[in-house]
C-alpha cells in the first residue's frame, strides 16, 4: 500500500486508499501503446492478473451483473411506465377496461403450507370442495381452475348455510342489526338468534326465488316489519327495550358515505353522474361526486374516514362499528369540506328566497301593468290579503310565473262577469256564468272549469266579500282600491 500510494499526498483515511487502488489498477489497465516509450511499472503484471482473477471481489458473476443492471434500468424506466398505465386510464380516447382473472392455460395444485409458512411447503392438495363441509370425499375439480365448480358447490339447494348468510346480511343492511349478531360467524359458541325461524323463512324463500336478490329485497321491504314506525309505545319500550324482536323500527344513524352525499345534497353541489375513475375526496377542490366513487389509499387511510368508523380496506369487514367520539363533532365543526358546503346552503336560501320576491312583483307588476286591474299601491295589499300568495312556498310562486298565468277581460260594467284565465303554453280558458257577487260568498254560482282556475277563483271567493266586489266592479288604473 504504501508502494501505490502517492508519495506527494499521505494515506490518512480510506477515501486516500480507495484513490491509491484506483490510480494502481487505473495503470495496470491501460493499454501497450497508450504507454508510448514509458517503461511500465514492474507490479502492473502482477496487479493486472490479480484484476483478472475469478476470486478478486470485483469480478462479479453474470447473473449478479444482470440483476445490478437490471435494478438500475428499472428505477429509470418505472415513472415512465406509470405514466403510461395513468394514461390508459385517463385519456378521454382509452378504452373501457376492467381487472378479471383469467386461469392459467395447464391449471396446477397447491401444495399445503405448514403453519402459514411459505417456505415450509407440504404435500399436494387437488383442487375440489372442503371436506369439512362434504358429507363424503369430494371429487376433485377438473373443469379449470375449478373456480366456477367451487362457486356452484357454494351456492347450492343443498348447502343451507350460503343462503343463511347472505340474507341475514341482506336484513342487516336493511335494519342496521342482523338476526344473527356476528354475520361472519355462525358457529356454535355464537350468540343463537331470537327470530331464528324469520331467518329460516328468508333463506329458504331465496332459494325458491331463484337466488334472487332483487326478490329477497322486495319481500323485506314490503313487509309489515320494515314499515313500523320508530316511535316506541311504553308497553313495547318496556317488554323490549333493545328491540331485538322487531317490535318497531330502529332508528339508524348515517354511514360516512350517506353523510358526506346528504351534505352535498342539501347545499344543491351533488353531482350525479354516473360512472367513471375514483376521486380524491380530501384535497381542494372539494370532488361534488358521491362518495362512494372516492379514492381509498388502502396504505395510507385518510382520518377523516378512520373518524367516522370506516372499515380497514385491508381486511374483510362483515359489519361496520358505530362510535361517538370528539372528533366527529370537531370535524363538523372544522372541516374546510363542511364550512364551504354551509356557505353553499345559505347562498342557495338566499337565491330561493330572492327568486320569491322577483317572482312576487312579477305577478303584480303582469296583472296592474297589462290589464288595468289594479293599481301599484294597492296590488300589493290586495295580493297580501289573499291566502294564497301569504301561504304559497316559493316553488308553487316559481311555477306559477313560469306557466304565465293572467287575469284579464273582467267585465266593469254588468253585475255578471265573464274571465278568461289563460296560459300561453297550453291556453288553458275558463269561462264563469252568472258570478253574482252577493253578501255571502256561498251564494255565487258557476260552471266547472279546470283546476288551475279551481284554485285561484276559490281564492277570490275565500277573500272578503267587500275587497272582491271592489276588485271585479270598482277596480281602474288610478283608481285608491
Amino acid at each position: 500500500l504504501a508502494a501505490l500510494a502517492d508519495p506527494k499526498t499521505p494515506v490518512a483515511s480510506l477515501a486516500d486508499v480507495a484513490a491509491a487502488y484506483n490510480r494502481a489498477f487505473t495503470a495496470a489497465e491501460k493499454p501497450p501503446l497508450a504507454l508510448k516509450d514509458e517503461t511500465p511499472p514492474p507490479g502492473d503484471a502482477a496487479i493486472r492478473a490479480l484484476a483478472h482473477s475469478g476470486d478478486f471481489p470485483a469480478n462479479l458473476p453474470y447473473e449478479e451483473t444482470a440483476k445490478m443492471l437490471k435494478r438500475q434500468i428499472d428505477t429509470k424506466v418505472a415513472p415512465l411506465r406509470r405514466d403510461i398505465e395513468a394514461l390508459n386510464w385517463t385519456e378521454p380516447g382509452a378504452p373501457v377496461r376492467a381487472m378479471a382473472l383469467v386461469d392459467r392455460a395447464v391449471p396446477r395444485n397447491s401444495q399445503v403450507l405448514l403453519r402459514g409458512n411459505p417456505a415450509n411447503k407440504g404435500a399436494e392438495v387437488p383442487r375440489r370442495f372442503l371436506s369439512i363441509l362434504s358429507g363424503e370425499a369430494p371429487a376433485p375439480f377438473r373443469d379449470g381452475s375449478g373456480r366456477l365448480e367451487l362457486a356452484r358447490a357454494i351456492a347450492t339447494a343443498e348447502n343451507p348455510l350460503t343462503a343463511r348468510v347472505w340474507v341475514n346480511r341482506v336484513w342487516g343492511w336493511h335494519f342496521g342489526t342482523a338476526l344473527v349478531r356476528t354475520p361472519s360467524d355462525f358457529g356454535v359458541r355464537t350468540e343463537a338468534p331470537e327470530l331464528r325461524g324469520l331467518l329460516d323463512w328468508l333463506a329458504a324463500h331465496f332459494v325458491e326465488s331463484g337466488w334472487s336478490v332483487k326478490a329477497l329485497h322486495r319481500a323485506i321491504v314490503r313487509s309489515k316489519t320494515y314499515r313500523q314506525s320508530g316511535d316506541a309505545p311504553a308497553a313495547s319500550a318496556a317488554g323490549d327495550p333493545e328491540n331485538r324482536l322487531l317490535t318497531r323500527f330502529q332508528r339508524r344513524r348515517l354511514e360516512f358515505e350517506a353523510m358526506r352525499d346528504t351534505l352535498l345534497v342539501a347545499a344543491g353541489r351533488l353531482e350525479r353522474r354516473v360512472g367513471g375513475l375514483a376521486e380524491d375526496l380530501i384535497q381542494p377542490p372539494f370532488s361534488r361526486r358521491r362518495t362512494v366513487y372516492g379514492f381509498i389509499d388502502r396504505q395510507n387511510l385518510p382520518g377523516m374516514f378512520r373518524t367516522f368508523d370506516f372499515p380497514n380496506p385491508d381486511v374483510s369487514s362483515a359489519q361496520r362499528f358505530a362510535t361517538t367520539v370528539p372528533q366527529q363533532a370537531l370535524f363538523l365543526l372544522n372541516s374546510p369540506f363542511v364550512l364551504e358546503q354551509a356557505r353553499a346552503l345559505a347562498e342557495r336560501v338566499e337565491r330561493v328566497r330572492y327568486s320569491a320576491d322577483r317572482t312576487r312583483s312579477m305577478v303584480v307588476s303582469r296583472s296592474t301593468r297589462s290589464y288595468g286591474l289594479l293599481t301599484k299601491s294597492s296590488a300589493p295589499s290586495f295580493f297580501d290579503s289573499m291566502a294564497f300568495f301569504r301561504s304559497a312556498n316559493p316553488v308553487s310562486m316559481i311555477t306559477l310565473a313560469s306557466g304565465r298565468f293572467s287575469l284579464m277581460n273582467f267585465s266593469t260594467s254588468k253585475p255578471s262577469t265573464r274571465g278568461i284565465l289563460m296560459s300561453s303554453s297550453t291556453r288553458w280558458k275558463v269561462r264563469c256564468s252568472r258570478m253574482e257577487m252577493a253578501s255571502s260568498p256561498s251564494a255565487a254560482e258557476t260552471t266547472e272549469y279546470p283546476s288551475p282556475c279551481n284554485s285561484l277563483l276559490s281564492t277570490l271567493r275565500s277573500a272578503s266579500s267587500s275587497s272582491t266586489t271592489r276588485m271585479l266592479n270598482g277596480c281602474a288604473i288610478g283608481s285608491p282600491g
